[in-house]
């Protein structure tokens, strides 16, 4: 109906500014209402659609470029949210929630690398006051380090089974691979302790990794 009656070439349409206004924010309007359902193709198509107009304000517009992000990322478009997130990032608007948002998707696409670049970013550069994505940060990197961690310990755990009643020289060719597993691995566990427990969660890792290098050095031992 707006668009009616801004071609309708009726005298003042062309300084109608209040109505030209409220024409550009139906779309916007349009988006917030089908995400607010969970109808993200058309969330984005009308996000889109508002984008295009090119308003002077957009760019800045903390809420709309958030929820545009938010929508993308929904629909698994990747190239696309990770762009939205850096400019939200960019104006300073909801950082925590966007570099989180970046790391999952790192996540998913299995790029640890750039994943855990993400997540450290989080923990030392965000720090923890007036973080509210801390603790999700803080068990990302847990899970990652712990993951790796486990992988080395369970190569040394293998070679000690395989020790486990065998005769004098094969205990020791056995147990010498071990150790040298078990001394690789305690320092991986010592990096998921970089940071202390902040919840039930992350405190539970925190001692899953204390506990290893116990079983580590009494294994050595």
């Amino acid at each position: 109906e707006y668009e009616k009656y801004l071609a309708s070439g009726e005298e003042g349409v062309a300084d109608d500014l209040y109505t030209l206004n409220l024409y550009e924010m139906s779309f916007y309007y349009a988006g917030n209402t089908f995400l607010r359902e969970k109808n993200y193709e058309k969330a984005y198509e009308y996000f889109t659609k508002f984008e295009k107009l090119g308003r002077s304000d957009t760019p800045t517009d903390c809420r709309f470029q958030y929820n545009y992000a938010n929508t993308a990322n929904q629909l698994d478009k990747d190239a696309e949210p990770l762009a939205l997130y850096q400019k939200c990032i960019d104006i300073d608007c909801n950082k925590d929630a966007c570099y989180f948002a970046i790391a999952q998707i790192h996540r998913k696409n299995d790029n640890v690398e750039k994943m855990m670049s993400v997540v450290t970013y989080g923990l030392d550069s965000l720090g923890q006051a007036g973080n509210r994505y801390y603790s999700r940060f803080l068990l990302l990197y847990q899970i990652q380090e712990l993951k790796d961690a486990t992988e080395v310990m369970k190569k040394a755990q293998d070679f000690a089974q395989k020790a486990s009643g065998a005769d004098i020289n094969t205990y020791l060719t056995n147990m010498n691979q071990a150790v040298k597993y078990y001394e690789e691995v305690i320092p991986m566990y010592e990096k998921v302790m970089k940071y202390p427990g902040v919840d039930d969660k992350t405190n539970a890792n925190y001692s899953k990794a204390k506990s290893g290098i116990e079983v580590c050095k009494s294994s050595i031992e």
